[in-house]
């Protein structure tokens, strides 16, 4: 009996330490085996095309523009790296405007951060995030993924990531049906 108290005991405490979620495999390979500490989100799960009215003559008349929010899920974390990937023939690629990785500089500046530090609870919002600039709406469709890393105080490593599709077309728009029953044949 003392031994089946001992190991129902053991078997509780195991169950209860809290793991931490580990990268999924479908993540790009090296973000894979380190582990999630930071929520990232998407204004939306599919952006689709607008004007560029920022600097269309340098990167395009069309945007796939978007908002991006980071936080820490339970400790303070400096941002250290974050960037972007695009799926290109079976595997992610990384890419980006500079064609590296973003910075903790550059994380202060569009994210409304300081010293590239986050705390838990708080969001960090960048609302002029955009997969990829064109003059050519031609309706393609392709998969990027943002990520972050961060740090802790004892210097672990955590990051955060999410998917977006992007569509080279505007928007559809929705049509309302008309109350009408003379004009609803007009609308869809």
């Amino acid at each position: 009996m003392k031994r089946l108290t001992i190991l129902l005991l053991l078997l509780l405490i195991g169950c209860s330490s809290p793991e931490k979620e580990v990268v999924p495999n479908h993540w790009p390979e090296k973000l894979r085996g380190r582990q999630i500490g930071l929520k990232v989100t998407h204004s939306v799960d599919t952006v689709y095309a607008t004007l560029n009215t920022k600097d269309p003559e340098k990167w395009g008349t069309y945007q796939p523009q978007f908002s991006t929010t980071v936080e820490a899920m339970d400790e303070e974390l400096e941002i250290v790296k974050f960037g972007g990937y695009l799926w290109e023939n079976g595997k992610w690629v990384l890419r980006s405007i500079y064609d590296r990785p973003f910075n903790k500089d550059e994380f202060d500046k569009w994210y409304h951060a300081k010293n590239g530090k986050i705390e838990p609870g708080k969001k960090y919002t960048d609302d002029d995030n955009w997969l990829g600039k064109t003059n050519t709406l031609n309706g393609q469709t392709y998969k990027g993924f943002w990520y972050f890393i961060g740090k802790n105080e004892q210097g672990e490593k955590f990051v955060g990531g999410k998917e977006i599709i992007g569509v080279l077309r505007t928007k559809p728009k929705k049509y309302k049906r008309s109350s009408n029953k003379y004009l609803s044949h007009f609308h869809p």
